[in-house]
């Protein structure tokens, strides 16, 4: 058996959020669509419903769904939270990494420094700039 996993994250602003991550980590766009499938309301999801997915040169993909407008009966919806509970992205050089999420909107939680987690692992956590966590980590040989 082939299983895959794709990550997805939901923001108030997709293209702000699909944006950042392109710019940070140097993902691609490969499709976005707009749902307006009343199914998709059925489940719990929300429509319209923008998503945005975006893929790393590895084919690991990361897919930005959020609602393409908001009112009052629609907070209940899926796409209208922001957040998962932590993004984990593996990086060969963490430094540009963490200098694009500054440069991006993104930030430090906690010091503010990576954290020697043992021989050969540096991790970071961040946030994006929907607050969303983000574990950022370096594998070095």
């Amino acid at each position: 058996m082939t299983t895959t996993f794709e990550t997805a994250i939901t923001a108030t602003d997709p293209d702000r959020l699909a944006t950042f991550y392109a710019a940070v980590l140097g993902l691609t766009e490969k499709w976005r669509t707009t749902l307006t499938d009343s199914s998709f309301d059925r489940e719990g999801l929300g429509t319209p419903c923008t998503v945005i997915c975006l893929e790393s040169g590895t084919g690991q993909r990361l897919k930005v769904l959020g609602p393409a407008h908001t009112t009052r009966e629609e907070a209940e919806h899926v796409v209208s939270r922001a957040g998962t509970p932590l993004i984990t992205v593996a990086v060969d050089d963490m430094a540009p990494v963490l200098e694009r999420f500054a440069q991006h909107g993104g930030g430090f939680r906690g010091k503010g420094e990576p954290i020697d987690f043992k021989p050969g692992i540096l991790i970071a956590f961040l946030t994006d700039p929907e607050g969303n966590a983000v574990e950022v980590i370096e594998r070095r040989p």
